[in-house]
């Protein structure tokens, strides 16, 4: 049995190239997840029963996904397991709910190479429960595995959401009794988001607490990507900037944190094509010290991909990961200009090959050719990795990216979300 879901600068250059942009740039308004689970064919059990297996081809680039039913409660059932409403790139159960009952349907997610049975780690995991809602007699719950390095964001001040913590699970439970039609990520207030690095499988619980007497279906959607919210944890984080430069085959990291900050220490952590992070260094805060802005240098030769974060543990504990730094071997002399993701929220990591030290301009055009955009930057000779705020000013849609280094020019086509 199968079923599947169906998806609803021009700098005065030439008239081919933007004709190419615009077929390139040509699908939904919604930007795509880091997962993609469009079509899903069962490969073995029943469908919509406990043991059920689905097989989701190129759920990204490289990568397939099973999802297992692995555990479904008494009094509930599913109407569908991948419906195709809401958003066709999310997984959607649909569930029922007998009356008196508080049950769930657990799935597990595993990542795969692409067309072998071999599983592979993933460098993140972003998974967000939408809408989460409920009324004054059903309040809708989801559970994710939250590993080891992994980290919750939400609205903590956003009133709907209770979300707790248990070894291994974070739990994300509707208080505001508030009903959302359909599957819809405008009600940030009742969304979370969970991030697990360096797996190749979590697992997800959708549910519902029914207090009625009879039974209720729920619309469930898991969407495979980070969102921001306000108020969150990680809205007004330490860390002002990070970023990073490669000479001769060597990175050097450097870094600044907010005045008032809380951070006890850094860690700096290194991750190879294994996906696996591991500690380079540590950097204890001291509160005698003014000190803002920090340096490491990496003395391992630079071989094939290679990406930096860093771990910063506050006095109470709390963990924060930067945004990811990313650098790769090239041969000698060439030149390169990289925004990532192409799809941009209010951030982006640019990786600029400068040939001196000194400032470079970042414009960003769009598709008539009108600057809607520019930042001066500092670089210094070699591969340098920056993160550039500010992209949330910008309305969605396409854009190009240009960047000057000295007589270099170099650009990239992106998308605003």
């Amino acid at each position: 049995m199968s079923f599947m879901k169906t998806n609803g600068i021009r700098i005065i250059l030439f008239t081919f190239f933007l004709y190419v942009l615009l077929v390139l740039f040509s699908f939904s308004s919604l930007a795509q997840p880091d997962y993609v689970f469009n079509t899903g064919t069962v490969i073995s059990g029943t469908d919509k029963t406990i043991g059920a297996v689905y097989y989701y081809p190129n759920v990204r680039t490289g990568v397939d996904a099973r999802v297992t039913i692995t555990d479904i409660s008494a009094g509930v059932t599913l109407s569908d397991f991948d419906a195709p409403g809401g958003y066709l790139e999310a997984l959607q159960p649909t569930i029922n709910v007998a009356g008196k009952t508080k049950g769930y349907v657990e799935m597990k997610f595993q990542f795969y190479k692409a067309g072998t049975a071999l599983l592979m780690n993933q460098l993140e995991i972003p998974a967000t429960c939408v809408d989460v809602d409920g009324t004054s007699t059903i309040h809708e719950f989801d559970e994710i595995t939250l590993m080891t390095g992994g980290y919750v964001d939400y609205n903590l001040l956003g009133g709907e959401l209770a979300v707790t913590y248990r070894p291994g699970w974070a739990i994300g439970t509707n208080v505001g009794n508030t009903d959302y039609p359909g599957r819809d990520t405008t009600a940030k207030q009742a969304m979370f988001t969970t991030v697990n690095a360096n797996k190749n499988e979590i697992t997800v619980r959708v549910g519902a607490d029914n207090l009625a007497t009879s039974t209720q279906q729920r619309l469930r959607s898991v969407y495979f990507k980070k969102f921001t919210y306000a108020n969150s944890f990680l809205a007004q984080p330490a860390l002002l900037a990070f970023r990073g430069v490669e000479r001769n085959q060597k990175v050097d990291l450097n870094w600044d944190l907010i005045t008032d900050n809380n951070i006890s220490s850094i860690t700096i952590q290194k991750s190879t094509q294994s996906g696996v992070y591991s500690s380079i260094g540590e950097v204890w805060i001291q509160e005698s010290k003014s000190q803002n802005g920090f340096r490491f240098s990496d003395n391992e030769t630079l071989s094939g991909n290679t990406f930096y974060r860093l771990k910063m543990t506050s006095k109470n504990g709390q963990v924060q990961y930067s945004n990811i730094l990313a650098f790769s071997a090239k041969a000698n002399g060439s030149k390169s200009f990289k925004v990532y993701p192409s799809v941009i929220q209010s951030s982006a990591t640019l990786s600029i090959d400068a040939p001196a030290k000194g400032a470079s301009t970042l414009q960003v055009f769009d598709l008539s050719g009108k600057v809607v955009m520019q930042q001066s930057l500092q670089v210094t000779e070699g591969t340098n990795t920056l993160l550039v705020n500010g992209w949330d000013k910008l309305p969605s849609g396409q854009y190009i990216a240009t960047v000057r280094t000295g007589a270099q020019q170099l650009q990239q086509a992106i998308v605003k979300q």
